[in-house]
């Protein structure tokens, strides 16, 4: 089983954006859903006034490897040709949508921006990356990361059981721990 890591942050639609491109790429974000499991799960609208809008997502082991795979996994998705138990497709993008998509911003030299925070539980990964998708021959897209930095939490962050358990913890190693007399060196 895969550890499945919580994503927030901003979508960012970088470049001569026109309402076209925009309707474009709408139907290409319902698809990197990908059944709800891993992918963007929650986007505001966009328009040519409001190029910028939140996100949160789940990654399959991290978000960033997530976006890395939305190429493959979209071309995937249009094979499966997923369906609803009413035989209805999940999802009604289709694979010419997701090609004329490419086709704009490539030609427009578009780019979409993730702004984002990811947290993997349980095994105390938290990062702030940015990163971008782009299309450099309207075929597929690809997404880089530009910056990636760890997030490493302040003490002042932590719920007081947690420094408590903190000080038991090292208070196990000693042989006289009196933590009522205190003498600071």
């Amino acid at each position: 089983m895969a550890n499945i890591s919580s994503a927030s942050g901003k979508i960012t639609l970088k470049g001569d954006w026109t309402q076209e491109a925009i309707d474009a790429f709408e139907p290409v974000l319902d698809v990197w859903g990908f059944y709800g499991e891993y992918g963007i799960q929650d986007c505001g609208g966009f328009d040519e006034e409001h190029l910028t809008s939140d996100f949160y997502g789940c990654g399959r082991w991290s978000f960033s490897g997530t976006l890395e795979s939305f190429e493959d996994w979209t071309r995937q998705w249009f094979k499966d040709n997923p369906k609803k138990p009413n035989g209805e497709p999940i999802c009604a993008t289709t694979e010419e949508q997701y090609e004329n998509f490419l086709k704009i911003i490539c030609e427009n030299k578009l780019v979409i921006e993730m702004d984002f925070e990811d947290v993997e539980e349980g095994c105390g990964g938290h990062i702030h990356e940015i990163g971008q998708f782009t299309s450099e021959d309207g075929s597929c897209i690809t997404y880089e990361t530009m910056e990636c930095e760890d997030i490493v939490p302040s003490w002042d962050e932590y719920e007081r059981s947690s420094l408590e358990a903190a000080v038991d913890f090292f208070e196990n190693f000693l042989s006289d721990a009196d933590r009522k007399n205190c003498v600071s060196g």
